[in-house]
């Protein structure tokens, strides 16, 4: 499920907020002001010194070949008009992925056309050569949010390893129950979005155990300005 909001801009800046919100039972899958009550995962994990890829000619080609699928899959067949981040997409389901195994990570490999492994070196590299351009500015931050009962979730060190190598994505641990954890996730889409977003959930279902959430957010100026009536 997407959430998806266009920030107010003018006609030579604009800002485009992208937030992926995924909740399932199968694998990870996107106020009040008060203290927030869950536990930062991520505290005392320390992940691994690892070289940025030059070029990044093979990732680049598996990205934009998901990027069309996930454009064409995205077509709303009654017209109406749809917006979508594919790069916040593969981030999302790129993290999500190093969570699953067997069966489960073959299909998710399948559909980004490149392994794991190189997935994670491609999307760490992205984002590193984004941080070095002053033309326009890229700004990528994701959070995970587990829930507490470990009989039905026990969370890999090895994975939060992986994600403080290549993410750096907030790793948080909560009481699903607690509707101050509604407030907590709100929250941090709020700080993500400085205050566009202020709200992605009212509420938490009882068969929910994970929350991935992405924000996506890019600024820069148009090559060629557009006035107000040329756009529909």
């Amino acid at each position: 499920r997407f959430k998806i909001k266009l920030a107010e801009g003018d006609n030579t800046m604009k800002k485009i907020w992208c937030i992926l919100l995924s909740v399932s039972l199968l694998f990870i899958s996107s106020c009040s002001k008060t203290e927030p009550e869950y536990q930062n995962l991520m505290e005392n994990v320390i992940g691994e010194n690892v070289s940025v890829l030059e070029p990044l000619s093979e990732g680049d080609k598996a990205y934009h070949d998901f990027a069309l699928k996930v454009f064409k899959e995205s077509l709303n067949k009654e017209g109406k008009n749809t917006l979508i981040s594919p790069l916040s997409v593969i981030y999302a389901l790129g993290l999500t992925a190093n969570g699953a195994d067997g069966n489960t990570l073959s299909q998710m490999e399948e559909v980004f056309g490149i392994k794991i492994d190189p997935l994670n070196e491609y999307l760490y590299s992205y984002a590193k050569q984004k941080e070095e351009k002053t033309e326009a500015e890229l700004n990528i931050a994701n959070s995970i949010w587990f829930t507490d009962d470990e009989s039905r979730l026990k969370i890999s060190e090895s994975f939060l390893k992986t994600n403080a190598t290549y993410y750096k994505s907030a790793a948080n641990k909560a009481d699903f129950k607690n509707p101050q954890t509604v407030n907590d996730i709100n929250n941090w889409v709020k700080e993500n979005t400085d205050g566009t977003i202020d709200k992605i959930i009212n509420e938490i279902s009882p068969d929910s155990i994970m929350f991935l959430i992405n924000a996506l957010s890019f600024e820069a100026e148009w090559m060629k300005i557009y006035e107000k009536k040329s756009i529909k």
